[in-house]
Order: C-alpha cells, then sequence, then structure tokens
C-alpha cells in the first residue's frame, strides 16, 4: 500500500517540478532588470539587450553571448567583437568602422545601411545575414561564410575576401594572390571577384529604418 500511495504521488511532484522555472531561465529574469552594460561587465552576457544609440566605441565585447540584441545606430567604431555571439542582432544604421569581429557568430543578423568601413569580419559566420546597402569598404571577409547572405547594393571598393564563402556556397579564391601581393597576376579559376557578390532576395526599394531586431 505504501509503494502504491508513492507511485500516486509522484506525478503531482514530478508536475510541480514542471511548473517551476528551470533555474537559468530564473537567473536571466533576474538579470534581465539590470543595465545591459552592467549584465555585460558582470556576466559576459546580454541576450536581447536594448543597445540602440548607445556609444561604444572601442569597448571590448569579444566572446560574449550579445544574440538578439538590438545595436540600431550605435557607435561600436574600433570595438572588439571577437568571437561573439550576435545572432539574430539587429547593427542597422550602426557605424563599425575599424570594429573587429574575427570568428563572430552573426548569423540572420542584420546590417541594413550599416558602416563597416575597414571592419575585420575575417572567419565570421555571416550565413543569411543581411547587409543590403552596408559600407564595406577596406573590410576584410577572408574566410567568412556568407552563404545565402543579402549584399544588396553594397559598397566594396577595397574589400579583401580571399577564401570566403559566397552566398551561392561558392568559395572565393581569385582575389588571395592580389590580396597578398597587388603586383601579382589575376587568378582565372572561375570563382568571381568582390563586386560579384550576388545578393539574394532582391528588395523592390530601399527598406525604411527599423528599431526592431529583424525577425
Amino acid at each position: 500500500m505504501a509503494i502504491r500511495f508513492s507511485l500516486l504521488l509522484l506525478p503531482l511532484a514530478l508536475g510541480g517540478l514542471a511548473i517551476a522555472p528551470p533555474a537559468a531561465q530564473a537567473r536571466r529574469d533576474r538579470h534581465a532588470d539590470m543595465p545591459p552594460l552592467e549584465r555585460i561587465e558582470q556576466h559576459q552576457a546580454c541576450p536581447g539587450c536594448d543597445l540602440r544609440y548607445f556609444d561604444l566605441r572601442g569597448m571590448d565585447l569579444s566572446g560574449i553571448n550579445l544574440e538578439d540584441a538590438n545595436f540600431y545606430g550605435a557607435n561600436l567604431t574600433g570595438a572588439n567583437l571577437d568571437g561573439a555571439t550576435l545572432t539574430n542582432a539587429n547593427f542597422g544604421y550602426a557605424n563599425l568602422s575599424g570594429a573587429s569581429l574575427i570568428g563572430a557568430n552573426l548569423h540572420r543578423a542584420s546590417f541594413l545601411d550599416a558602416v563597416l568601413a575597414g571592419a575585420d569580419l575575417s572567419g565570421a559566420n555571416l550565413q543569411r545575414t543581411y547587409l543590403g546597402y552596408a559600407d564595406l569598404r577596406s573590410a576584410n571577409l577572408s574566410g567568412a561564410n556568407l552563404s545565402g547572405a543579402n549584399l544588396w547594393s553594397v559598397r566594396t571598393e577595397g574589400l579583401r575576401t580571399c577564401g570566403a564563402i559566397l552566398p551561392n556556397g561558392i568559395s572565393l579564391r581569385s582575389t588571395c594572390a592580389a590580396e597578398a601581393d597587388p603586383d601579382a597576376p589575376l587568378e582565372t579559376d572561375g570563382s568571381r571577384g568582390p563586386n560579384d557578390l550576388a545578393p539574394i532576395d532582391k528588395p523592390a526599394q530601399k527598406a525604411r529604418p527599423s528599431t526592431h531586431p529583424p525577425s
């Protein structure tokens, strides 16, 4: 009888555990009341943080979890975002001139009309990233994965693309020799140059500014 009674109580106990919030979620909810920069400093993570128009010039954000964060209009000039998790982040109209995003995970991030001039995105994951109207002059995309990315009407003067994977999945190697040695003859292996970065989903007109992260 004691065993049967214990078995009857087991579903109730399990139900109670299911209702209780997970510890990780409870910690996240508690930290949500903290200012974004304090969360970043203390916990090295700020997923979903609202950083619109923040002045983050030169800040070290390397390796930090900033997925779904909103950097709309923020100033990230010279910031260090190496290895950061930035999936679904919104960098619309942000200034990332000279920023370092080496090896960063930018899957499905949005850089609508963002300034990335001189930024280092080598080895970054840019799959399905939206870069429409972005300024990529003298940026470094060497070894970056741009599979499925949208690069409609980007500025590419001086862009380095050695070993980058194009939106159509082709690995770009034709620029490697020229980037290493400007006097070297241009390779003709059938791959395309930075001016041929093909977009997907061509927009009918320039998208209007948005203060919300892309869905």
